[in-house]
């Protein structure tokens, strides 16, 4: 008789030390799998990971069954102290853990140790500390010495330079034979009349006062951004350049309460002011701002559109529309070659540094709105820079009338 208790001893203290919470039952089922095998059955594991064993007999089948997981917990959250927020799995209950050991399991089969415990565990500090309710908000996993998780940066870090890896050993896995051609060809043989001359339009996101743009050559089109028609100091420039080029009123990317007030109080005057061509539209909320203007004045739509196919261009009641940088030189010669497929003008960005990214966020201020305590960076005549981790420099252009930042 004590060596089938002896043997229910040991292979229940060899399944209770493999850890099993709902949802992480492999090692378990294996076990048993291999368990049942030694003893001469043939167990099937299921497809819902579930153990199956027909242990033979006649006549009508019982069928026992028997959970082969157990109440655990999953991590929801690394928090800033390094701790690490649980969620219940299975109907574990949050006072049945306080001041239990644990063992974590990471995505990468890694097992870490710690203790569950209280956000402020101290008897001697916390007064509540006996009449605080024991629920998964206020419990948490402190790690092993060691294990400390300095937030998510840390996370962030360590993805980033994994994918670095990866990204390396991919290119290094690719190998590419290239064979040298020598093409000959005749120009005299090319058909110059298919090629239009092309029309080329400036955009002055930065006008510098010393310089003067009517000299520039080439140029049919000029894009000024619609602040500097509400400034004084720029007027001079305007005009001159205005009676040169075609101009157009390039609209803000990012429009709130400051610039919807100084585009109602000022874009009357300024139209009669300047022989304005049209304007570039930043969003399709521009449509409803100037829907007065339509009727008069080209209406061009920005990069800002990420206009991708001839489907979006004939849905836009524009008269130009200035392709997405992001598309590659098939997808630009199916956009903009097919003059079959649409009757509106294409622009392409060709020169000049790529916007990246518009946010509603200023980057020197740190903030998303312009405070009278703030230094105001965004007014002086320094360049700013992003730098990433690889030593790239991206250029930062605030707007403070609204307090975005464009980054190039």
């Amino acid at each position: 008789m004590k060596e089938y208790v002896d043997y229910i001893l040991n292979k229940t203290y060899e399944l209770l030390n493999i850890d099993s919470p709902t949802g992480y039952t492999l090692r378990a089922v294996n076990y048993l799998k291999d368990e049942f095998i030694n003893m001469g059955y043939e167990p099937v594991i299921t497809t819902k990971g579930g153990l199956f064993v027909d242990l033979g007999g006649n006549g009508n089948g019982l069928l026992i069954e028997a959970h082969l997981d157990t109440l655990g917990a999953i991590v929801s959250e690394i928090l800033p102290n390094g701790h690490l927020k649980v969620s219940s799995l299975g109907g574990l209950n949050a006072n049945n853990i306080e001041c239990e050991n644990c063992r974590i399991y990471t995505h990468f089969d890694n097992i870490y140790e710690g203790v569950a415990q209280l956000s402020n565990p101290s008897i001697h500090v916390n007064k509540d500390y006996n009449d605080t309710l024991r629920k998964f908000d206020n419990i948490e996993i402190d790690l092993d010495d060691g294990l400390f998780i300095k937030g998510i940066s840390c996370i962030n870090e360590l993805r980033r330079n994994a994918l670095s890896q990866y990204e390396e050993k991919l290119v290094s896995s690719f190998r590419r034979n290239v064979d040298t051609i020598n093409f000959k060809y005749n120009s005299s043989s090319i058909n110059h009349s298919i090629f239009k001359p092309k029309k080329v339009s400036v955009l002055l996101n930065l006008i510098n006062k010393d310089f003067d743009y009517s000299n520039l050559q080439n140029v049919d089109n000029i894009y000024i951004p619609f602040k500097f028609f509400v400034l004084k100091d720029f007027a001079p420039i305007i005009q001159k350049n205005n009676e040169k080029f075609n101009t157009y009123i390039y609209m803000p990317t990012i429009i709130r309460n400051n610039y919807t007030t100084l585009i109602k109080n000022n874009l009357p005057n300024i139209l009669n002011t300047y022989n304005i061509k049209g304007f570039v539209l930043s969003n399709i909320g521009n449509f409803e701002l100037l829907k007065q203007y339509k009727r008069k004045y080209d209406f061009i739509c920005n990069y800002t559109f990420n206009i991708f196919n001839n489907l979006t261009i004939n849905e836009l009641s524009c008269n130009t529309v200035i392709l997405s940088p992001e598309l590659n030189k098939f997808d630009l010669q199916n956009t903009s070659i097919d003059r079959s497929a649409s009757n509106k003008n294409t622009e392409l960005i060709v020169y000049g540094r790529t916007p990246l990214m518009n946010s509603n966020y200023c980057l020197l201020g740190k903030t998303n709105k312009c405070y009278s305590s703030c230094s105001h960076l965004c007014k002086s005549s320094n360049k700013f820079y992003l730098r990433d981790r690889l030593g790239f420099l991206f250029r930062v252009i605030p707007d403070n009338i609204e307090t975005v930042t464009t980054i190039y």
